[in-house]
């Protein structure tokens, strides 16, 4: 592959990123923001919320700053704190 095709090809991937984080950030809030019924157990928001802050943390090709143009840092920042104050779940290690 030649410099210029690798070049396109990271621009693509991180366009690419871009567009999945937009979704993902835009239907976890949304989704947030749905009463649950009782019957239905309720999805763990801030932990795939949180699976998205370590994505980035992770990912190499596109900065920070596109996660926090959608999910803001103190909404990150509450997130974290949130699931550090949570009971540790029987069989899960730290």
């Amino acid at each position: 592959m030649t410099a210029a095709g690798a070049t396109q090809a990271d621009t693509d991937v991180q366009d690419s990123f871009s567009l999945f984080v937009e979704i993902a950030s835009l239907t976890l809030l949304r989704q947030q923001r749905i009463p649950v019924k009782s019957s239905t157990k309720s999805p763990d928001w801030a932990a795939i919320t949180f699976f998205l802050d370590i994505f980035f943390d992770e990912c190499t090709l596109i900065p920070r700053d596109v996660l926090e143009q959608c999910l803001p840092y103190t909404l990150l920042r509450n997130i974290v704190t949130e699931l550090n104050r949570r009971p540790v779940e029987p069989g899960w290690q730290a």
